[in-house]
Order: C-alpha cells, then sequence, then structure tokens
C-alpha cells in the first residue's frame, strides 16, 4: 500500500502554485496556433497522396483487338 504524505499547508500551497504556473504554461505553448499563418519557418510538408496501390493500365490495342476479334 501507498504510505499517506501529511503535508503543511505552506507545501500545498507552495505546490498548487508551481502546478498553475506549469499549466499556464502549457496552455501558452498550446495557443501558438492563433496566426500561424503569419509565422516563419514552420512550413508543412504536403501531402501528395501516396501509399495507393497502382491500378493496372489498360492498353487500349489490346482492347480494340479483343472487340475485333469478338465480333468476327
Amino acid at each position: 500500500m501507498a504510505s499517506i504524505k501529511v503535508r503543511k499547508k505552506s507545501e500545498v500551497k507552495e505546490i498548487l502554485e508551481e502546478r498553475i504556473q506549469r499549466s499556464a504554461e502549457k496552455r501558452e505553448a498550446r495557443d501558438t496556433w492563433m496566426n500561424h499563418w503569419e509565422r516563419e519557418g514552420t512550413k508543412v510538408a504536403k501531402s501528395l497522396g501516396g501509399g495507393k496501390r497502382p491500378t493496372k493500365m489498360k492498353d487500349l490495342d489490346l482492347i480494340q483487338e479483343r472487340e475485333y476479334s469478338n465480333n468476327k
């Protein structure tokens, strides 16, 4: 079992102040999306649509030959 820590009010107050300060810093870091288009040097690589399986190309001459031979 975990032991229970008994803290004084001053310690608790100090810990709370540290946590509030850290959360404020995180909030500021998250709010950097505003006007992100105006910042320089943070370009995201454009996706070129890869990862798709190539489709088989139908040879037009083969298709025409088959149609011609089927019509005979």
